[in-house]
């Protein structure tokens, strides 16, 4: 009789694996553009992703830009924009952040100032 019980078990457990293994699917792209300029590099990553579960549809969008620019004097200036989007079926209404960083460094990498925003 245990064995007869365990073996039910195993099997409503791995047919539920598969089942749940299904019942979600995901989709994924990824946008790469880069530029270059006599004084610096501007590189753009976009990165949508979209889920498909038992509650409904989940999306997420980023856009990474990162710019780095040299200045005459050696002084490395280099500013980085992350952009998020994100909306999952539960909430029902769109989750967006915002971050703007700044990093100056000097011709031996030190850094001299360095600023962080976020929206």
């Amino acid at each position: 009789m245990k064995i007869v019980t365990a073996l039910v078990v195993l099997g409503l457990a791995a047919s539920g694996r598969a089942f749940a293994a299904n019942e979600k699917s995901q989709t994924t792209t990824t946008t790469t553009e880069r530029k270059t300029d006599g004084d610096g590099v501007k590189t753009t990553i976009e990165t949508k992703s979209k889920s498909d579960g038992a509650a409904g549809e989940a999306t997420r969008d980023e856009k990474l830009t990162l710019e780095k620019h040299f200045k005459p004097d050696g002084n490395t200036e280099m500013k980085k924009n992350v952009k998020t989007s994100h909306k999952s079926p539960a909430s029902r209404r769109t989750h967006r952040t915002e971050v703007e960083e700044k990093t100056v460094r000097d011709a031996q990498g030190k850094v001299i100032s360095y600023d962080k925003n976020v929206k």
